[in-house]
């Protein structure tokens, strides 16, 4: 890891990730319910990558290519061995957290 000037330049070619102690990180949201950690594949399927990716499935057309290239970024990071594990932490306040939309799957 080494800082970089501009994180967003390359977006999927820079490793940004840090460790992160999320017990520390809840404890420290004062105020706020800490709903419980979920991965980043199921937040982000949750949040309705897997239909956004059926809707341009249908628009692809002369595009295929496109979207063949979305896809498989969508695969990366949702694969379980991969940047799919990574942990998302969910925090709410003044609303129920079961309300948060990416974890109404997990929840039931």
């Amino acid at each position: 890891h080494s800082p970089q000037p501009d994180p967003l330049a390359e977006p999927g070619r820079l490793d940004l990730t840090v460790h992160v102690d999320f017990t520390s990180l809840a404890a420290a949201a004062e105020g706020f319910e800490a709903a419980p950690l979920v991965s980043q594949a199921e937040a982000l399927m949750a949040l309705g990558l897997g239909e956004a990716l059926r809707t341009a499935s249908q628009r692809a057309g002369a595009d295929a290519q496109r979207f063949a290239s979305d896809r498989r970024a969508a695969e990366v990071l949702c694969e379980p061995e991969g940047l799919g594990r990574i942990r998302v932490l969910a925090l709410a306040k003044g609303a129920p957290v079961e309300g948060l939309r990416c974890l109404r799957p997990v929840l039931g």
